[in-house]
């Protein structure tokens, strides 16, 4: 954009301006002191020589100088960047306004500040004859907000990439696959030249390494094996106990090993090494080979420990899967040899069986259970002979058991020769055991089905960090209430203080103080009711803790919840319920999480107002309870529809895409669904059925 013309008739809107004739400028300082100090935002006026003429109060407090301080000054005398000059360079020469958003700079005599990020605005101020004559400059400081938004960039990037290696690492089919699945993203969280995964052998007591990343090539690669005594930096007594090994600086080791000088070789000037543990059970030790020296970032440290904890457990699953598959082709051969070589067999297979830490379970052609493991009868909570006196399909949660018919047909039937899936066990007591499930066919010795093999291993902490992502949806949605929900209870509180100030007049003066007492006490107990509204929607539940819910409750707080951010967004909330609304089977501060982060996002969608109206139904067929909202936002195109329910997935500058993914997940565990309907430019229509709870 073109520099501004000002003449003693004109003023730019926004900027100060300056009477010009000729090519003289006259100015009433004091008019311009005045006005420019009366501006909220930070602003200077500069000659063509970037020297300073006048400076606002805002300015002068955030440059950090006295006004009078910095008046005939040069700028980059005070501020040195020669990127900077370069850009006031042009904007003189060319006279046209440059504007920057989150620019960074680094203040020189200020190095404890770190790089600081400035919005500004530079403007040329011509005179008549359309000569530069100086610049305005408008500043803000956004620093804060941009390392805010660098964080939250950080860590949906580390969920991503998290998410990438967790599913690497349970497609892989091999040892060496599952390690190198784990090593293909440290390198962009971690400023390492080396990753190593270590894989121990306890009865040798030696080390091998299983998948290695090198920033350079390196003579120590996959597949070099050592005894573990000869390597000093590795303290195995340490990861048994689950603690980390850390070597700040290789170079200043006064005995470097063969390992550390390798290391150095590679680059390397630090060395960690997380331990590998499942169950206490050391697998081996996930090393890295550091750049620097000194320790790990907060994001690091979060990263790799995730990582480990991943890559523990499949790679503890992949060796118990060989043993496992193994065994079952052994077994199958022995079929057809003699007694003896058979007891030999089934020896070894009797040690896999019964000290392996997940749950076995053999099954015949009908999908009964032969025999089960010590693992799976603690994991279920039955002794082996009741285990036997049921089909496996019994111990399968009711959601799971018609998809294990379907597999376990084709199994049996030969037409594939595994399938693996997450399926939920039902314990003694009732309750859901999220499992790993890999069930392997047996053929026998004339290839015909005969048996399968089922490996069961116990998810359940995996889920439950799935579930952390609901509740950090939750969390999310406390904080968007937070400042709305604090002026509601600031409200209340100073009714109080008003009457227990007039109360204790009136009581001097030897008046009844009752009334006031009396609207007191009922303004505590409505901030009384917005806190224990928050309370609970922040709340852990338990899936036992399910009970009936009384829906047209659940929503009726939600005009509470929403009251102010409603009023600020101007949107208008209505609800109604029909009556007789039939009770639910859930768990209430869950089922109150959806419709809460469903009535959010309808805020979300009427930027400049609208309506948001609530329903509560009773349905016949299927019989249960549907609740709608309904707004008169934006809408949605259909490329969007088709992924709003994905993880990560989100239309949102500042969103994580979890909110709808976790809804979906809270509704589909209650045995309900989620219908929405939109057309861009006439809102959506979103509709949460949940089942009815048995009389």
């Amino acid at each position: 954009m073109k520099g501004e013309t000002v003449s003693k008739h004109t003023v730019s809107a926004g900027q100060v301006a300056a009477s010009a004739r000729g090519s003289d400028i006259e100015v009433d300082n004091g008019i311009l002191q005045a006005m420019i100090d009366a501006l909220p935002v930070q602003l200077a006026y500069l000659d063509v020589d970037f020297n300073f003429v006048y400076v606002n109060a805002a300015y002068a407090l955030a440059a950090g100088y006295e006004s009078a301080a910095l008046i005939g000054r040069n700028h980059f005398a005070c501020f040195p960047d020669a990127d900077n000059q370069r850009i006031f360079e042009r904007v003189r020469d060319r006279g046209e306004r440059a504007i920057y958003h989150a620019k960074p700079f680094r203040y020189a005599d200020r190095p404890e500040l770190g790089v600081t990020y400035w919005d500004w605005t530079l403007t040329p101020i011509k005179d008549a004859r359309g000569q530069v004559v100086g610049l305005i400059l408008i500043t803000e400081d956004v620093t804060e907000r941009q390392r805010s938004r660098d964080a939250l960039r950080r860590y949906t990037s580390r969920l991503h990439l998290l998410h990438d290696i967790d599913r690497a690492i349970m497609e892989a089919r091999s040892l060496e696959a599952t390690a190198e699945a784990a090593l293909q993203g440290i390198p962009m969280l971690i400023p390492c030249v080396r990753a190593d995964v270590i894989l121990l052998d306890a009865a040798r007591e030696t080390a091998t390494l299983l998948a290695a990343y090198a920033a350079r090539p390196s003579e120590l690669r996959a597949g070099w094996e050592t005894p573990v005594a000869r390597v000093a930096l590795w303290d195995v007594a340490q990861w048994a106990r689950g603690d980390v090994c850390v070597v700040e600086d290789l170079r200043a080791l006064p005995k470097p090993d063969a390992l550390a000088r390798q290391l150095i070789a590679d680059g390397a000037r630090g060395y960690v090494a997380v331990p590998l543990r499942v169950q206490d059970l050391l697998i081996g030790a996930l090393c890295l080979g550091l750049r620097g020296t000194g320790a790990l970032t907060d994001d690091a440290w979060a990263f790799a420990r995730e990582l480990t904890s991943s890559l523990a457990i499949g790679i503890h699953h992949e060796q118990l899967r060989q043993e496992a598959e193994l065994y079952a082709v052994r077994l199958e051969r022995s079929v057809a040899r003699r007694t003896a070589a058979l007891r030999a067999s089934e020896a070894r297979f009797r040690s896999i069986f019964e000290n392996a830490g997940i749950g076995i379970a053999l099954l015949d052609a009908a999908g009964h259970i032969l025999t089960a493991n010590p693992m799976l009868q603690a994991m279920l909570g039955y002794d082996r002979a009741t285990l036997l006196k049921r089909p496996w399909a019994d111990y399968l949660h009711p959601d799971d058991v018609a998809v294990h018919a379907e597999h376990f047909a084709a199994l049996m039937a030969a037409q594939r020769a595994r399938y693996r899936s997450e399926m939920a066990l039902l314990d003694k007591d009732g309750r859901r055991i999220w499992t790993d499930m890999t069930l392997s066919l047996i053929r026998d010795e004339h290839g015909q089905p005969n048996f399968a093999v089922a490996l069961v291993m116990d998810i359940s902490q995996r889920r439950q960090a799935q579930e952390a992502l609901v509740q950090t949806e939750k969390l999310a949605l406390t904080g968007r209430l937070a400042a709305s929900l604090a002026h509601e209870i600031n409200n209340p509180l100073q009714t109080v203080i008003g009457c227990l100030g007039l109360a204790r007049e009136i009581r001097e003066e030897g008046g009844d103080v009752g009334e006031f007492l009396d609207i007191g006490l009922e303004e505590l107990k409505r901030a009384a009711r917005i806190v224990i509204s928050l309370r609970d929607l922040n709340r852990r539940a338990e899936p036992e803790e399910r009970e009936p819910c009384d829906v047209s409750a659940l929503v009726a707080r939600l005009p509470v919840l929403m009251q102010k951010k409603c009023r600020d967004r101007h949107v208008t909330l209505t609800w109604q319920a029909e009556d007789g609304i039939p009770p639910i089977l859930g768990v209430a501060d869950r089922v109150q999480q959806v419709f809460l982060n469903l009535a959010l996002n309808a805020l979300d969608a009427m930027p400049e107002g609208g309506a948001l109206h609530i329903a509560v139904t009773a349905t016949e067929r299927p019989a249960g309870v549907k609740v709608t909202f309904a707004d008169t936002g934006v809408g949605m195109r259909e490329d969007t529809l088709s992924r709003l329910f994905d993880a990560f997935y989100t239309t949102k500058s500042r969103g994580l895409g979890l909110g709808l993914f976790s809804s979906q997940a809270i509704v589909e565990d209650h045995g309900g669904h989620i219908d929405v309907e939109s057309r861009p430019g006439e809102g959506s229509t979103f509709a949460v059925w949940l089942p009815r709870a048995a009389d």
